[in-house]
């Protein structure tokens, strides 16, 4: 099973897509808010077959509880006037809510796919996955020193559950704090390390539209391939592989891009990963909260069909690169002829185009990048290691 470290929702058309950049093939769940009222129904009628697939104070359910029911259901569907549409509004409030009436150090409110919902909601082991949202922090928006999280790729089962794989989390450090995206590599006795391997100020993400996309490739580090552990890894043999990329809605700006081709997301005998939205914090430090709300819009959930992606466009008799990874320079067998090369960085913008068999790329920075080869009316993309 190859792993094409592939953003298909950004790089339109390459691949044989619609214009929507989704392959007929792909597995694709889409929740968009449709207006007030019934929202709790609407969600679980996206994310799940049977229960609950929130965890929200303010009503009943397999995962709520009725604690502070008198302001009603946490997450409601509000006009934004910025998208023009109707969205998500998650409510906690600081003096009233907790986590599912069993946790009082904390309070969470939150939406996820989880056992009962459909297989292509969850990722297993040598599938590619593309969860995508936008979603809005306030102004003022209050984090804590420990944690408050936004989003979440979590493991289910296998006794090396108890953390999640990855957050995107506000905490506040140093003069405003940042928003972090923390990666929590499996220590294998039911614990995990934390990581921070991106993130920003805070402030530079406030009060604005952003888009987030989070592409992950479900398999264990290449030290852990190597080792063949009971022959779990003979059928998947690339390592597993995150790519996490945040914009700006209105303007397209690029405010986080990382990119990790030798990540363990494949947690020991795990049953599957899941995604999380929503707000879950900490309240240590509490003087410091707020009530708070966040916007979300646009969740999306695509199982990229790899068959699809790997099908061959081009007969050769030599291989199509002099080698890869490269370092200053792209050669393309000379059997490639009067074909036009683009080249893509990973949030899918064109960095060159060119119709030369000898592609100088010195001037860009180590790192990922998408090669489309294109003949005709035939095509095909590659992955290019830059070093």
């Amino acid at each position: 099973m190859k792993n094409y470290l592939l953003n298909t929702l950004s790089i339109v058309g390459l691949i044989s897509c619609s214009i929507q950049g989704v392959c007929a093939q792909d597995a694709v769940t889409i929740l968009e808010a449709d207006g007030p009222g019934n929202t709790i129904q609407l969600i679980n009628s996206v994310l799940t077959e049977s229960g609950d697939a929130t965890e929200s104070p303010g009503h009943t359910g397999a995962n709520g509880c009725d604690n502070h029911s008198n302001f009603g259901d946490h997450i409601s569907e509000v006009f934004d006037s910025e998208l023009n549409k109707f969205v998500f509004k998650f409510d906690l409030h600081l003096d009233d809510d907790n986590d599912r009436c069993r946790n009082f150090t904390r309070q969470r409110n939150e939406i996820k796919t989880f056992g009962p919902s459909k297989a292509t909601q969850k990722a297993t082991q040598g599938e590619l996955i593309s969860y995508k949202w936008k979603f809005k922090l306030d102004n003022n928006f209050k984090a804590n020193f420990s944690f408050t999280h936004i989003f979440q790729l979590k493991p289910s089962g296998g006794g090396d559950d108890k953390k999640p794989t990855l957050t995107l989390s506000p905490r506040l450090g140093g003069s405003s704090g940042n928003l972090e995206l923390i990666y929590n590599p499996s220590t294998g006795n039911g614990e995990a390390d934390q990581k921070v391997v991106d993130g920003n100020k805070l402030s530079d993400f406030l009060g604005k539209w952003l888009e987030a996309t989070c592409l992950v490739y479900v398999n264990g580090d290449s030290g852990e391939i190597s080792e063949n552990i009971d022959g779990k890894y003979t059928d998947f043999q690339q390592p597993g592989s995150l790519n996490f990329v945040i914009k700006e809605v209105a303007t397209g700006i690029e405010l986080m891009n990382y990119s990790n081709d030798d990540v363990d997301i494949d947690r020991d005998n795990m049953n599957f990963t899941r995604p999380k939205w929503g707000i879950y914090r900490s309240l240590s430090n509490s003087f410091r909260l707020r009530d708070e709300s966040v916007l979300f819009a646009d969740f999306s959930i695509t199982e990229i069909d790899q068959i699809a992606l790997s099908l061959p466009d081009f007969e050769l008799n030599k291989p199509l690169l002099g080698k890869n990874p490269v370092e200053n320079t792209i050669l393309i067998s000379d059997e490639i002829k009067n074909a036009t090369f683009s080249l893509f960085d990973i949030a899918g913008r064109r960095v060159l185009s060119t119709k030369s068999n000898i592609i100088d790329v010195s001037f860009l920075k180590t790192g990922l990048y998408l090669l489309s080869v294109t003949t005709g009316n035939n095509h095909k993309v590659i992955k290019i290691q830059k070093r």
